[in-house]
C-alpha cells in the first residue's frame, strides 16, 4: 500500500486500552520499534507535565495502519517530550508518504503543535539533534568484534584499571542522581528534582528500568538509567565523572549497557540523543551506529530555547546544591 484512499485519524483511549493498544504495537516493524510505544509514558507524561494524552489510530477506509504517540496542553500538540522520537508510526508493509501524512493530521488538528519526528515536514523547524542507534547482535563475542581495535583496546583498559560495574544495587538511584545532576550543572542545563526521576521508576511498566554504576576504589564514578520496551534498550541518561575519564569509564560504561542488553535479548539498543557537532555525539559514532537527525516542527516561527547559549554560561556560575533548588522549579516549565 503506498497512496493515500481515505485516510482518518481515531482518537485513541490509550489509559484505558492498554491491551488492546499493546496489539496493534504487534504490527510495528521491530526495526522501528521506539519507547514512545509504550504506553506507560502516557500516564507517567500527563502527571510530569501537566497534559492530556492524546494519541490516534491511522485508518486507511477501514483498515488500521499506524499509530501517532502524542499529548496537549493548551491547544498545543505534542510528540512524546523527553524520548529520543514521537510522532507517526506505521504498520509493517506500509509505505506511505510521511510529510503528506503529516501534513494531513496537523491540518486537522486545529492547534498548534510541536511535534518531534525524524520527518522535516513543516516550514518552521528547529533541527539541532540526532539519536543514535546499534542493532545488536547474538552474543558478547560478535558484541566485541563489531567494534575497531581501537575502542576495544579502550574497553579492556576500563577493565585493566579494576574499574567494577553494578546493576540495579541498593543506592544505585541516589548514586545515579548525584553523578547526573553534577554533569548537568557542569554543562550549565538546570536538572529536575528526584521526584521527576521517581515518577518513572514508580509508574514504568511493559518493560523495565536498569541502573548501571561503574566504580573506582569504591568510588562511583560513572552512572546511567535505562528503559527497556520489547526488544529495544534505550541509554535516557548518562553521566561520569571527568576526573577519571583517563580510567576509559565510559567506554566501560557502554560496552556493559550493551552486553546486558544482549542478555535480555534486546535487539536494538539506542544511545538516545545529542546534540549535533558535540564530543557526546563523536564518543557515540566510535559504536558502528546509525546516526539519525531529529526535527522538531511547528506550526510557527518560534524562538526556541535550545538556542539559548548564554543562559547555560550564566547556570555554570550559579552553586551547585542552589542549582539544585531553582533547576527543578525551571524545568517543570519545559517540555523538551
Amino acid at each position: 500500500m503506498n497512496k493515500f484512499k481515505n485516510i482518518k485519524f481515531i482518537k485513541f483511549d490509550i489509559n484505558n486500552r492498554v491491551t488492546l493498544w499493546e496489539r496493534y504495537v504487534d504490527n510495528i516493524d521491530s526495526q522501528h520499534l521506539s519507547l514512545a510505544l509504550n504506553p506507560s509514558f502516557a500516564q507517567i507524561f500527563s502527571n510530569l507535565f501537566g497534559m492530556t494524552a492524546e494519541y490516534y489510530l491511522i485508518k486507511d477506509e477501514e483498515l488500521i495502519i499506524g499509530l501517532i504517540v502524542g499529548l496537549k496542553k493548551s491547544n498545543k500538540y505534542y510528540s512524546l517530550p523527553v524520548l529520543s522520537n514521537g510522532g507517526f508510526f506505521l504498520f509493517k508493509g506500509i509505505n506511505l508518504d510521511l510529510n503528506k501524512l503529516y501534513h494531513l493530521f496537523i491540518s486537522k488538528l486545529n492547534s498548534k503543535f510541536e511535534i518531534k519526528s525524524f520527518n522535516k515536514f513543516s516550514k518552521f523547524n528547529f533541527s539541532k539533534k540526532v539519536t543514535i542507534y546499534k542493532e545488536l547482535p547474538e552474543n558478547d563475542e560478535l558484541l566485541m568484534s563489531s567494534f575497531k581495535s581501537k575502542l576495544r583496546s579502550q574497553i579492556k583498559k576500563g577493565i585493566k584499571n579494576e574499574l567494577t560495574v553494578k546493576i540495579n544495587h541498593s543506592d544505585s538511584f541516589n548514586e545515579f542522581y548525584t553523578l547526573y545532576s553534577k554533569s548537568l550543572h557542569r554543562l550549565g542545563t538546570p536538572v529536575n528534582g528526584k521526584d521527576y526521576f521517581k515518577e518513572f521508576l514508580n509508574q514504568y511498566q511493559n518493560g523495565f528500568i536498569s541502573f548501571f554504576t561503574i566504580y573506582y576504589k569504591n568510588q562511583f564514578i560513572g552512572t546511567s538509567m535505562c528503559f527497556s520496551y520489547r526488544s529495544f534498550f534505550e541509554v535516557m541518561w548518562a553521566a561520569t565523572d571527568p576526573k577519571y575519564n583517563n580510567l576509559s569509564t565510559n567506554m566501560l560504561l557502554y560496552y556493559e549497557m550493551m552486553s546486558y542488553a544482549i542478555q535480555k535479548k534486546m535487539k536494538l539498543f539506542s544511545f538516545g540523543r545529542s546534540d549535533i557537532g558535540s564530543n557526546s555525539l563523536r564518543f557515540k559514532k566510535q559504536w558502528d551506529v546509525k546516526v539519525v537527525p531529529i526535527f522538531f516542527n511547528y506550526k510557527q516561527k518560534t524562538n526556541n530555547i535550545r538556542k539559548f547559549k548564554l543562559l547555560s554560561k550564566i547556570w555554570k556560575f550559579i552553586p551547585y546544591r542552589l542549582s539544585l533548588i531553582i533547576g527543578p522549579l525551571i524545568r517543570k516549565k519545559l517540555i523538551n
